[in-house]
């Protein structure tokens, strides 16, 4: 009786295991099914970094920018190129708090706050972000321009219900500022994921590196088949722009969204293991 206890009890244990395996593998099917927002395919994501004894105030890294972009975009094979300052799956971001005009912050509820982003302007249409309502950035958003700023349908559903978000203003100014510096909304966009398929929904904030530059870059290569072919012509390109251009992190989006998915992987191979050898040695 002891022993028929001890059998009904490891199969029964071993029978748990399994459901358990099942439902963490459907689980994960949901996972890799999420749309990430963006068209992860024939993309290659690379980083830059401008030496800052050369490129040490902003019209000469955008100068700089603007030149390795048009050298990425010419190459055979090559769709679109764009860059940004904080590449989705890129294992980096940056955030921070801002204000919204006309909007009340809820009691006992932090302020408005969420990622920003600063892109060329051809980087949201190399990434594949569907455009929903407005415009991109064009070349006439320059430092001499007015500051605006394309939000994410997120922000857009959050700050603006029922509302036009088009002409909408935001800053990073205190509003007891005698004077604050507004920027106007002038795009929505959809929402991408960041960290990972089933990471939260910041808000997100796309600003021109036209009129804000930075000397470390996220670069986006669209193709015309797969992106690890170009990987020789990339580096010959930016060897030749300016040999000490360190580039980095040369990596497919596929396989970046992939890597991020690693940990649940393991863990759903490693139940699945142990749980079939839990069922065979019942």
């Amino acid at each position: 009786g002891l022993r028929r206890g001890l059998v009904v009890a490891t199969v029964a244990l071993a029978l748990m295991l399994l459901v358990g395996a099942g439902l963490m593998i459907r689980s994960f099917a949901r996972l890799v099914g999420v749309d990430p927002g963006f068209n992860p395919d024939n993309l290659l994501t690379f980083n830059i970094a401008l030496p800052q004894t050369r490129y040490a105030y902003d019209t000469l890294r955008l100068q700089a920018i603007e030149r390795v972009t048009t050298e990425l975009s010419t190459l055979p094979g090559v769709v679109k190129a764009g860059a940004t300052s904080v590449m989705p799956f890129g294992g980096s971001w940056s955030t921070g708090s801002f204000s919204v005009e006309g909007y009340q912050t809820p009691a006992n509820t932090p302020g408005p706050w969420g990622d920003i982003r600063l892109v060329t302007n051809d980087f949201l249409p190399t990434l594949g972000v569907q455009l929903l309502k407005g415009r991109q950035f064009t070349p006439q958003d320059n430092a001499a321009a007015p500051g605006v700023v394309i939000v994410d349908r997120e922000m857009a559903e959050r700050y603006w219900p029922n509302q036009d978000p088009l002409g909408k203003r935001i800053t990073f100014n205190n509003l007891t500022d005698s004077s604050i510096t507004w920027i106007t909304v002038i795009g929505v966009v959809e929402h991408t994921m960041h960290e990972g398929l089933d990471g939260g929904r910041r808000v997100q904030l796309y600003f021109s590196m036209a009129q804000r530059t930075i000397p470390f870059l996220a670069y986006a290569v669209r193709t015309q088949g797969d992106p690890m072919r170009i990987v020789p012509q990339v580096k010959a390109a930016m060897k030749s722009f300016d040999p000490d251009l360190a580039v980095s992190n040369v990596t497919p989006m596929a396989e970046l969204i992939e890597t991020s998915t690693g940990p649940r992987r393991f863990s759903m191979v490693l139940l699945g293991i142990f749980s079939t050898l839990a069922a065979v040695l019942a």
